[in-house]
């Protein structure tokens, strides 16, 4: 069966397919107007024609029958002749001739006379008044019968009824939910305004530029340090005063390739001897020294940490790929020292 939808705006008809209507739940756009409804409210099939009923005239009146209309004599007028005048020379008419008495012709006569009389000659079935005289005012006889009207009184002392609170307006019938489909499409257009696209390319913008100053402040010393140029830039930023450029600072990049402690003879002091090696290709800022003494036993004799002004080092970072020799002179109050550990970190 071939379906089509009438569209409720401008009127036009172009066929659907049920599969169609099942996807959309019904809901199409009108290919001329662009008017969205449902079609399945609409639909319209095109196979059977409806049959076009004849034009019906309106049937003539008829005619009104005097005899089975009881107030035919009182709406029919008649016009009768004139009598004749009677006429003084003319002679007295001789008696009509006697004929047999025909009780048909008296009956014909009969509804002959009743459907000439008007209304004025038609006496009512009731008896009438005789009429007043002329210059006479008719008016009506009191009713001594019935009681004298009195002023209605109404009671002052009892409250009005309550009157009854006005029915509340119906509700406005709530809009039916757009279909989903037609929800995706008004927000893709949205999305594609010139005024909308043009705050989001804004916003991108804004948004890169703030991460990128983020990240080179947080990251200033290795940006420094891998692209010198950058420096005065760098420095012009970075107007707090907290904020300081410097080596950076990567723990992994360093190592410990030789260390020794020993005891200087004759005195309770120990020396303490190690090489760093940076084998990174920036230059790396010089980490603090955690050292911990201990026993034959295994017991912690000491522990300290000591910073590189501590240790005696003027430089601040080691260069890249480079090698930096560390002494350090340490004293136990008499304690021996059997071991030791040591760690590089930033503090």
């Amino acid at each position: 069966m071939t379906l089509a939808a009438r569209c409720p705006s401008c009127g036009t008809v172009f066929r659907v397919v049920q599969d169609q209507l099942r996807v959309s739940d019904g809901w199409v756009r009108c290919g001329r107007c662009g008017e969205v409804f449902n079609a399945i409210q609409n639909l319209v099939d095109l196979d059977v024609e409806t049959p076009v009923p004849p034009p019906q005239r309106d049937p003539e009146p008829a005619a009104p029958s005097l005899a089975s209309d009881p107030r035919a004599p009182w709406d029919v007028e008649l016009e009768l002749p004139p009598p004749p005048s009677p006429t003084p020379a003319s002679a007295a008419p001789a008696p009509p001739a006697t004929a047999p008495h025909d009780e048909a012709a008296d009956e014909t006569h009969a509804e002959t006379v009743l459907l000439e009389r008007t209304p004025e000659d038609t006496e009512p079935a009731w008896d009438l008044p005789p009429p007043s005289p002329a210059g006479e005012t008719l008016t009506d006889a009191p009713d001594f019968d019935e009681p004298p009207a009195r002023n209605a009184e109404l009671p002052f002392d009892e409250p009005a009824p309550p009157l009854e609170a006005p029915a509340p307006a119906p509700a406005a019938p709530a809009p039916e939910p757009k279909p989903a489909f037609l929800r995706h499409a008004e927000r893709r257009e949205r999305w594609r305004r010139p005024q909308v696209r043009a705050a989001l390319a804004a916003v991108c913008v804004l948004g890169t530029v703030g991460l990128v100053a983020q990240a080179a402040y947080e990251y200033r010393d290795f940006v420094a340090a891998r692209w010198p140029a950058a420096r005065p830039a760098l420095e012009a930023l970075c107007r707090a005063p907290d904020c300081t450029i410097g080596a950076p600072r990567a723990i992994e990049g360093l190592s410990v390739e030789s260390s020794g402690l020993v005891r200087v003879e004759g005195t309770a002091m120990y020396q303490l001897q190690l090489l760093l090696r940076n084998r990174s290709a920036l230059p790396l800022a010089m980490p603090s020294l955690d050292l911990t003494l201990s026993d034959s036993r295994g017991g912690i004799v000491a522990r300290r940490v000591l910073t590189p002004e501590q240790a005696g080092l003027r430089v601040s970072a080691v260069a890249p790929a480079a090698e930096m020799p560390i002494q350090v002179t340490l004293t136990t109050a008499g304690k021996p020292v059997a071991g030791y550990t040591i760690e590089i970190f930033y503090p």
